[in-house]
């Protein structure tokens, strides 16, 4: 199986394994996580519509966003709001009024986060909440500590305001207990009514990739206030398993925005080939606690295996497409299908020219599929996506929601890296694949090793809340090469943009 560079960075090198059919021995000491805070705070579904007809797919606006050419890959990630759109990549941040594409504040990642300065930060992640109009954010921090990974941590927190301007409008925390040199790598954020999500891939230097943990964490009330850290209520359920009680590979939690009671963590088996996924109901004990269900339940789906590194045009260097994980999920009412709760997701794996996206719309008012697609091509290598329902949510209305876009990476050896998208409405065909941004040179970075560079990982997709013009909305993050100094930078940049399917 291809090696994985998923937790690479240039700053701090994390290297997580490809699944394999059996993983090493879990690392010494027992996990007690706990929430710690991370700093002061310095300042202060409804009723659906479907539409008639279908509306043409497009690109309304389109930006680079913050970069730190010092880390590799870019993580891009991005979240939008009632009046902002918050994007992170690895090391930066940018806030952002919905009318501009000037930032309004940009910092480090230890700033957003309140970490020191002197901590690692990466893997960033950002949602928006509709329910309790807050951004929630994760990601991971190291400190720096002798011996290395003696203390790793979970960074997270929330916006005090439905239009925060920097970080001073988020309330910061951290969750410890990640001891003995074990990593909580590739950190995943979701939601639901009464829980904030996360699902971490446990990792340890010597031994590899060890389990996916998943941990809840009740909701904050409403106010302006950062709440002690002993008031949170958390559920740690470590080494979620497949019903056969196998490992899972890579869990990631829902971002739920029509919001439900219950919510779902969903993740691939830790073996390639598969042909099914594993869904984790997370629903709410009486005493007011998380019931994280494992084992989970399964899902058939069509075979998948690991797909081709990407070539791209004048470099021998491949794109690391990964190894078929999901990468991102987010669940929403589909009028289109009966007002079903549906959930979205995606992942790269092999086919087409060697790698091709595929996507899923699963039933979680019931069992089985409501629909599911792929881009494929015999002659370009697709990969790194993200997929969002448009359905927008505020103040308890909701309203589309039977249309979804989706971004991704394109490159073959004839072409460079380009960010495109497709979009569906409805039963309507999958569109063509429509072009956002294409780079204008091959990508070369100091952390490409022995061939092969990593490229992404993360990406994001996430509905406007409250869209403007009476048309639904879409804003999407990836990425795209430029200027490559294989000697000091990483030649990537983040691009943003918003699309109606």
């Amino acid at each position: 199986m291809k090696r994985a560079v998923v937790g690479l960075q240039v700053v701090v090198m994390l290297a997580l394994a490809s699944p394999a059919a059996a993983s090493g021995p879990e690392a010494p000491g027992s996990l007690q996580v706990k929430i710690a805070a991370a700093g002061t705070h310095a300042g202060s579904g409804g009723a659906s519509s479907t539409r008639v007809s279908p509306l043409s797919r497009s690109v309304s606006t389109g930006w680079a966003g913050v970069r730190d050419p010092t880390t590799a890959p870019p993580d891009t990630v991005g979240a939008v709001g009632d009046s902002r759109f918050v994007a992170l990549v690895n090391r930066k941040f940018a806030i952002y009024d919905k009318s501009s594409t000037n930032p309004t504040k940009t910092g480090t990642l230890n700033q957003f986060a309140g970490v020191p300065a002197t901590n690692a930060t990466t893997h960033p992640q950002i949602i928006w909440d509709p329910q309790t109009s807050r951004f929630y954010y994760l990601l991971l921090t190291i400190p720096a500590t002798d011996p290395p990974n003696a203390d790793n941590r979970l960074g997270f927190g929330f916006s005090t305001t439905a239009s925060p301007n920097g970080p001073t409008d988020f309330c910061h925390y951290q969750i410890a207990g990640y001891v003995d040199q074990q990593v909580p790598d590739l950190p995943k954020l979701g939601d639901s009514r009464y829980f904030l999500l996360m699902a971490v891939s446990a990792f340890h230097p010597d031994f590899g990739y060890i389990r996916g943990d998943s941990i809840a964490v009740t909701k904050p009330p409403s106010g302006s206030t950062c709440p002690d850290p002993a008031t949170f209520g958390l559920t740690f359920v470590p080494d979620l398993l497949n019903p056969d009680a196998t490992q899972t590979f890579t869990p990631v939690p829902v971002n739920s925005v029509d919001t439900a009671d219950a919510d779902w963590m969903i993740a691939t088996p830790n073996s390639r080939p598969a042909n099914s996924f594993t869904l984790f109901k997370v629903s709410r004990n009486p005493d007011g606690t998380a019931n994280i269900q494992n084992p989970g339940s399964s899902r058939r789906v069509p075979s998948y295996d690991v797909p081709a590194d990407a070539p791209q045009k004048n470099s021998a260097d491949l794109l690391d497409t990964l190894d078929g994980r999901l990468t991102q999920a987010v669940s929403a009412i589909d009028p289109s299908q009966g007002g079903k709760q549906a959930l979205w997701t995606q992942h790269t794996v092999a086919g087409g020219a060697g790698a091709q996206v595929r996507w899923y719309e699963i039933n979680l008012s019931g069992s089985g599929m409501l629909q599911s697609g792929e881009v494929t091509s015999p002659s370009t290598f697709n990969f790194n996506a993200a997929i969002s329902p448009d359905r927008a949510v505020t103040g308890g209305t909701g309203q589309f929601g039977d249309g979804m876009v989706m971004g991704y990476s394109a490159s073959s050896p004839i072409l460079f890296p380009k960010v495109r998208m497709v979009s569906k409405l409805g039963a309507a065909p999958q569109s063509p694949p429509v072009l956002v941004r294409a780079s204008t040179t091959f990508y070369r970075g100091p952390e490409c090793t022995g061939g092969l560079c990593p490229w992404g990982g993360y990406a994001a997709a996430t509905p406007d809340p409250m869209p403007t013009g009476g048309s639904p909305r879409v804003w999407l993050t990836n990425q795209f090469a430029f200027n490559p100094d294989s000697t000091s930078a990483a030649g990537w940049k983040p691009w943003n943009w918003i699309a109606t399917p």
